[in-house]
């Protein structure tokens, strides 16, 4: 796996703050606005081989709940940072991240026609 992705997706990662999370499909729209690829699956392998450098219990599928496989684990980490659960769910109305992205103008735009009476 490009390498240039892996650290795109864990500095999205490393952003998201305590008491937030961000879904693994986010990360990937994120990742490929920042850096021209991800997909959420992608986002997932990079998270379970290389997530341990950040806090990898902010992302979560896109249902809230946090992989099957450290849920458990997770949802302890997410109760003690305070995040909004429903249950084993992350509530992401209350609790889901927002990235700021740098929106890059490339040149000026075109003056809208002008309407014309009939």
């Amino acid at each position: 796996m490009d390498n240039g992705l892996r650290e795109c997706v864990l500095d999205l990662a490393a952003e998201i703050p305590a008491g937030r999370v961000s879904t693994y499909g986010r990360i990937a729209v994120e990742a490929r606005l920042r850096c021209g690829a991800g997909t959420a699956r992608q986002v997932g392998r990079i998270m379970a081989t290389s997530g341990g450098e950040v806090p990898w219990w902010r992302v979560v599928t896109a249902s809230g709940a946090p992989a099957a496989q450290v849920a458990e684990r997770a949802l302890a980490l997410l109760q003690g940072e305070g995040t909004p659960l429903r249950g084993t769910r992350v509530d992401l109305h209350a609790a889901l991240h927002t990235f700021e992205t740098e929106v890059v103008r490339l040149g000026p735009l075109d003056d809208p026609p002008e309407e014309h009476d009939a």
